[in-house]
């Protein structure tokens, strides 16, 4: 009805953009119960925005995971990544402010947190655990990657992982419902607590 005046609903509210000289993909975003909101990406920008600064470029193509409030306010931008190919898949928060971020990685130099990390291996798909303040905190390897790419994620009420993708070479468990590949490329669902 042309009387009638023009209506664009919904209406933006806020946007920006977050970047280097390079490209940036963005992989997920999730928001905490404060309105936080947590971005993970891949980035093949040396320039990428660090909060702190002091943090090293990698490569080509790295994993970048920001927070910002919800005021809009960068509150930290974390590089992640090794000499080859590093690409994120899906991000979780938790109620603690913790982020969890699955991930495929190429490179044999991933960076190791100093905290926990599970699993054996230099390359595959796993998952990454960030602190409140974006620190490298824990890391599970899954196993090798294939095409089946990253994992996605969710957290239950007792604050357990759940992960799952495709795999040709990660074992289950003893007296789960297949402890194997039984071709090709099977799902995965593993849980960690």
């Amino acid at each position: 009805d042309t009387r009638k005046p023009l209506v664009i609903d919904p209406r933006i509210s806020y946007a920006t953009y977050v970047g280097g000289s390079g490209v940036e993909n963005t992989e997920a975003i999730t928001i905490d119960a404060d309105g936080n909101y947590y971005m993970a990406a891949n980035s093949f920008s040396p320039n990428y925005p660090r909060l702190p600064a002091d943090q090293p470029y990698s490569c080509d193509q790295d994993i970048v995971v920001s927070k910002f409030s919800a005021n809009n306010i960068l509150l930290y931008s974390t590089v992640i990544g090794g000499s080859l190919r590093d690409v994120p898949g899906r991000a979780v928060v938790d109620t603690d402010g913790s982020l969890y971020v699955s991930f495929s990685t190429a490179s044999t130099n991933f960076p190791r947190p100093p905290g926990v990390t599970i699993g054996a291996g230099t390359i595959g798909d796993g998952v990454l655990k960030l602190s409140p303040t974006g620190a490298l905190t824990a890391m599970a390897l899954m196993g090798p990657s294939t095409a089946a790419g990253p994992y996605d994620l969710t957290l239950d009420t007792n604050h357990n992982l759940w992960i799952t993708g495709g795999t040709s070479g990660v074992p289950g468990q003893t007296g789960s419902i297949q402890a194997r590949v039984a071709g090709g490329t099977d799902i995965l669902v593993p849980s960690l607590n």
